[in-house]
This record gives structure tokens, C-alpha cells and sequence, in this order.
């Protein structure tokens, strides 16, 4: 019999957002899996939020835009859903989340 090999369960990955040039501060802590896509990200960020997801958006990672794949006109904007915060950041960074520009 075949022994299966189990895959690692992904971490959680502990984020503090907080909304730039607004007094008071507006900040909320969440938790995600290590693999979630920034889609998703960007889903459960306007959750938490309480945006209704009405509004351009973007993630800006190491000098890299990340956004949905039908906005990309020009060629320089990398697909959310390809790729996952677990490949993309390491405890301590930080990121951009534009929303609304």
C-alpha cells in the first residue's frame, strides 16, 4: 500500500492594515492563510473593510503592480490571482493596497 504524503498546512499570515492621510487612524488586524491568493486578498480586505468593491484597485509589492487580469491594458500589471502572499512576502514587509485611486 502507497504511503500518501500529506501537504504542509499553509501558515496565517497576522496583517495590519491601516488607511494612510486619515485622522484618526483607520486600521484593522487580519488573518489569512499564508496561500491566499491577492484576489482573494482583495476580496476580504473590502470585507473588513465595508467597501462594496466598487473601485479600481491595485497592490503595489517591491516596486511590482499586482491587479485583476481585465485591467492590464498596458502589459505592466501582474495578475492577482496568479500569485499568492506566501510567495510574495516574508514576515516584516510591507505593501501597498490602493483602492480607489
Amino acid at each position: 500500500m502507497a504511503r500518501r504524503t500529506r501537504k504542509p498546512k499553509p501558515a496565517v499570515f497576522k496583517l495590519h492594515v491601516a488607511l494612510q492621510e486619515v485622522e484618526p487612524q483607520v486600521w484593522r488586524r487580519l488573518l489569512v492563510r499564508s496561500d491566499v491568493s491577492l484576489g482573494e486578498l482583495h476580496h476580504a480586505l473590502n470585507e473588513v473593510m465595508g467597501w462594496e468593491d466598487s473601485h479600481l484597485h491595485q497592490f503595489v509589492l517591491q516596486g511590482r503592480s499586482y491587479g485583476p487580469p481585465d485591467l492590464d491594458e498596458e502589459g505592466d500589471l501582474a495578475d492577482e490571482d496568479a500569485f499568492s502572499l506566501d510567495k510574495l512576502v516574508e514576515e516584516g514587509d510591507r505593501f501597498i493596497y490602493e483602492y480607489d485611486f
